[in-house]
């Protein structure tokens, strides 16, 4: 399996994200990720440097993947949670960079489940139009 459809498979078996959630991570348009696992574009060396690390992929898989080697297969499962315990590190970690990001969300655990719905979904909507600034 080529090098792109290692990371279309990847994305969707273990990240189970669409390529425009995948398009933010690395700050390029949804077509362009779409070419990359067409193989229809060329990944750069800095681009694949920015996939291995918005997507999590591991080092020994990426090595195969790029040497075009058989790979064993992998559990879809496991991966998944490693990236899971990735991203919380880096949560963890962007709130302790930003404590007053952290004061603001500890605020929505004083709120009623009815009250932290509506403020939740307000700030889910603030998300998506800062996602749309580029």
């Amino acid at each position: 399996m080529s090098l792109h459809e290692n990371l279309r498979k990847y994305r969707c078996e273990v990240l189970k994200e669409g390529q425009a959630e995948m398009a933010l991570r690395l700050n390029v348009s949804q077509p362009t990720i779409s070419k990359y696992e067409s193989g229809d574009s060329n990944i750069t060396v800095d681009m694949l440097k920015n996939i291995k690390v918005a997507y999590h992929i591991p080092d020994d898989l990426l090595i195969d993947w790029l040497l075009d080697e058989q790979t064993s297969h992998y559990d879809a499962g496991l991966l998944r949670e490693k990236v899971s315990q990735l991203e919380d590190q880096e949560i963890n970690q962007l709130l302790e960079d930003y404590p007053e990001l952290k004061k603001n969300l500890l605020y929505f655990t004083y709120l009623s489940e009815q009250d932290r719905d509506k403020k939740v979904a307000g700030i889910n909507e603030i998300f998506k139009v800062l996602k749309s600034w580029k």
